[in-house]
This record gives structure tokens, sequence and C-alpha cells, in this order.
């Protein structure tokens, strides 16, 4: 065994060699141990975090969505009055109501390109995995430090535009604009993988008017 030191030879004895040798190989295979069972609990926790990616997903999508279509209703000033019109006889009670469709369109076409992006800019998810669920399930679920499991995640996103009208209190007619918003997500981590949907449903504006509900209201289809 040669060994150098700025470029000078360092001379061991036959002794220090068959040490040094000893040290190498025992270092070596410690390296490869630890590289095994890293792999070895990295491939165990990878089915435990499929099965948790639904929450952990369902928590982080919201988010995201929320604060999405929030930023485009801020942006925009949006206000209820942006998106319908009501009209009133002389006592003041309701007679009909109306949406602006062309918005409402734009509104949809808006939170899907956000979110669109916004997702694919989302793709690296880490899910925790305690380390006591991935060593023995039945007794340590739960128990111990967590291990970071990477997943790849592929959303898509569909958005309708919902328009309710409903009798709440008496004699008096709600309004409501809500964006329904679906996702669907493929999620890869090592030899597994998922498909996840949810649904949300984020408040755009609403109203409170005096009246039973109109006899004449525009009612705006849903769109994907």
């Amino acid at each position: 065994m040669r060994l150098y030191l700025r470029g000078r030879k360092i001379r061991l004895s036959r002794k220090q060699e068959k040490l040094l040798a000893r040290r190498a190989t025992v270092l070596v295979l410690l390296l490869s141990l630890v590289t095994l069972t890293t792999v070895t609990i990295y491939n165990k926790a990878a089915p435990i975090a499929i099965e948790n990616a639904s929450a952990i997903t369902r928590t982080k999508w919201e988010s995201i969505v929320t604060e999405e279509v929030e930023e485009i209703l801020k942006q925009g000033g949006y206000g209820y009055h942006s998106f319908a019109t009501g009209t009133q006889d002389e006592s003041g009670k309701i007679t009909s109501l109306s949406v602006n469709s062309r918005l409402v369109t734009q509104i949809s076409a808006a939170i899907t390109k956000r979110l669109t992006q916004r997702f694919a800019a989302t793709t690296k998810l880490k899910i925790p995995v305690p380390i006591g669920s991935v060593i023995s399930p039945r007794y340590l679920q739960g128990v111990g430090f967590s291990v970071s499991v990477n997943t790849m995640a592929y959303t898509a996103v569909s958005v309708s535009i919902v328009s309710e009208v409903s009798s709440v209190g008496i004699n008096q007619t709600r309004h409501r604009l809500s964006a329904r918003i679906v996702t669907d997500t493929k999620l890869y981590c090592s030899n597994e993988k998922s498909e996840i949907s949810h649904e949300y449903s984020i408040l755009l504006a609403e109203s409170i008017a005096f009246g039973n509900i109109p006899n004449s209201y525009f009612e705006y289809p849903n769109q994907a």
C-alpha cells in the first residue's frame, strides 16, 4: 500500500499496512451497511408515504387553491356587483337576478391558468413518515423521528363556477357565486404510484337581499 503526503511517499511498516488495510475494510463495510439500511428503510417507507399522500395533498392543495383564487379576486378588485345584478320592485324586494357570464368565464379561465402554473412548479413533494411506522407498524406506529420520502406529483385542474340562489332567514334571499375546483394528482414514489382527486369550493362573492327567491334569475351552468 502506497500513501503520499504533499507528493512525498509515506513509509509504513508491514504491521501498519495490515492495520490500515483492516480499518479501510471495516470502513467500507460500515458504509455499505449504512447504505443498505437506508435503502431498505426508504423502500419500506414509500408505501406508507403513498397511503398518507391523500391527507397531505388535501391540506397543501387547499392552501394553494385558496391563495391563488384570493389573489385573482384581489388583483381584479372584484365584489358581488362585479358578477351579478339584481332588480327590485317598489318595496325593495328583489324580483330578478342576472350574472355577468362573460366575467364568470374569464374568472374560470384565470383560475385554471394560475393553478396549472402553480402545480407545474410544485411537482416535488416530501411526505414525512415516522421511523417507528417503518420498523414496526404494529407496535411503534407514529413513534420516532420522521423519514422524508420524496415523491413526484403531477396535478391537473378543472374549474367550474356555480351560481346558487337560496332562501335564508325570514323573507331573505341569498345569492352565492363559488368556484368548484377539482384537482387530479398522479403521485410517484420509488416503485409506488397513486392517483388522488380532491374537490374544493371557494367562495367568490355573496349577497343577501330582502324578499323571497325571485321568479326570474340566471343560473350559470357549470363549465369545466
